[in-house]
């Protein structure tokens, strides 16, 4: 996973609904406000790049969540301890 990609996933997991479903709207929008911006193309780019991975699952149209349950709060707590 790239550098980029691991603060994808960080944001997603800072965004209040991360527990279930998200859209790339939430994500875009929300990384403007807590991190380094990044555009819809991108996050879709990217998306479709951990889905491959196995860490992102497509729910259903435009709709993801993570693939593993505590997903969320393994990247919860590495942000909190400034990784």
């Amino acid at each position: 996973m790239t550098n980029r990609q691991g603060d994808l996933m960080r944001v997603i997991a800072s965004i209040e609904t991360s527990m279930g479903e998200f859209t790339t709207q939430e994500i875009t929008e929300w990384s403007d406000r807590v991190w380094k911006g990044f555009s819809s193309s991108h996050v879709v780019q990217m998306l479709n790049l951990l889905i491959q991975k196995g860490l992102v699952q497509r729910d259903r149209h435009g709709k993801y969540a993570f693939a593993m349950h505590f997903m969320v709060e393994f990247l919860q707590c590495q942000t909190e301890q400034g990784m």
